[in-house]
């Protein structure tokens, strides 16, 4: 068993961590590791954003997969197990604990004709608290073993997958009989100013000036693709829709293939109009379109509404997805004022946004005689959960 890679990357205000993990000789380790026997991964060791009594800081922290190979105690009969977990700093404080989005897929190496490449067995992502106390948290019936040598003409059989997200040189040099585990942990990037997003929105828009296929939006000309939403008609292009997003190149690949075909618009009944088509105009210009609205709250509203379509259609191929729900956090730190702080703090906590609750505690720090004498911040007090408030009044009390 040996750590292949760890490498960073970084997308907007966000730090993507790999780990790629390889068992050799996995159906000897299988035989040989009764249930519930448990394999331990070599650490590794990434920044996170830790939250303790103290408050919240950006420390290193270690990671290592526990891998069950024939289940443990929770998993059903011929299912591996599998955890990530976390090794906090051994002065943490009991109270610590860290939250991740975090992905761990399985993959094997096969041969295709004369083409030697790597299959995508089964995937997982999760977004998760690990505590100190309870520092790992996985998937018992993580996959069933059949799976491992499955005909790769079954549904699992993703080779794009594996080639976006894994090393190149693993397809020449990995041997059969290998199970290779590979882990992206999504983390708030450490060296980022998290503070300071209202000047990070003001750089993105100089940054995102370009417009280069917004005037082709809903035009039908040259247009192979409709969507239907509540009732009203948005001509699209697959091949910007899919070099942009994964998340509309995957269903242009499966779910929508057969409406393509036949020339016959794709229904949309999971958001209305103007949020869906705000999502392609992003797509398309690369800037988030204007948000109008009388009040700032109303301009909340409704950014708060296309995050959360944009948080849905984001997967952890980072593509233009992840830019716009950037562009959405600093926006809505741009709009906090004395109408807003209060939907944005709780908004941002419900979210676990941890940027934008920074720069809320800035803004009430700074305002705080204004507002510890506001309603909302007696509403604050009367509705939200203890935590928020413990962690709030933390924040913003004088040094």
């Amino acid at each position: 068993m040996d750590s292949l890679s760890v490498n960073v990357n970084r997308i907007g205000t966000s730090v993507i961590n790999n780990y790629t993990w390889l068992i050799r000789q996995f159906s000897c380790i299988e035989k040989l590791a009764p249930k519930p026997q448990c394999l331990h991964s070599p650490q590794w060791t990434c920044n996170a954003c830790v939250v303790d009594d103290n408050g919240v800081s950006y420390i290193p922290v270690s990671w290592r997969v526990k891998l069950h190979p024939n289940g443990n105690a929770e998993s059903v009969s011929n299912n591996i197990s599998c955890y990530l977990e976390t090794i906090f700093p051994g002065d943490a404080q009991t109270s610590a604990r860290v939250n991740v989005n975090f992905y761990i897929g399985f993959y094997i190496p096969v041969q295709q004709g004369e083409r030697r490449t790597i299959r995508l067995v089964k995937r997982r992502s999760e977004r998760h608290d690990f505590l100190k106390v309870k520092p790992a948290w996985g998937w018992p019936n993580f996959c069933s073993k059949t799976l491992l040598t499955a005909d790769a003409s079954n549904g699992n059989n993703s080779v794009e997958d594996a080639e976006t997200l894994l090393p190149p040189k693993l397809q020449y040099s990995v041997e059969d009989d290998t199970l290779i585990v590979h882990v992206v942990i999504i983390t708030p990037n450490p060296g980022d100013d998290v503070d300071d997003l209202e000047s990070q929105f003001a750089a993105m828009k100089i940054r995102s000036s370009v417009v280069p296929y917004v005037q082709t939006l809903n035009n039908s000309t040259f247009s192979d693709i409709k969507f239907s939403v509540e009732g009203r008609t948005i001509h699209a292009h697959q091949v910007i829709l899919a070099e942009r997003s994964h998340y509309f190149k995957t269903l242009i690949k499966n779910d929508w293939k057969q409406e393509i075909k036949e020339g016959q618009p794709v229904t949309i009944e999971d958001v209305d109009y103007d949020t869906f088509h705000s999502i392609l105009y992003y797509l398309y210009a690369g800037r988030l379109v204007d948000i109008t609205g009388e009040t700032q709250i109303e301009k909340v509203n409704k950014l708060q509404k296309l995050f959360k379509d944009a948080d849905l259609r984001k997967t952890l191929e980072i593509d233009a997805m992840h830019e716009l729900i950037d562009m959405i956090f600093a926006q809505l730190a741009s709009l906090i004022d004395m109408d807003t702080w209060d939907m944005l703090l709780r908004f941002s906590w419900d979210r676990d946004i941890i940027q934008l609750r920074k720069a809320v505690y800035r803004f009430a720090k700074r305002n705080w005689n204004t507002v510890r004498e506001s309603e909302a911040f007696k509403d604050i007090l009367r509705d939200a959960n203890v935590d928020l408030i413990e962690e709030f009044i933390s924040q913003i009390k004088p040094e």
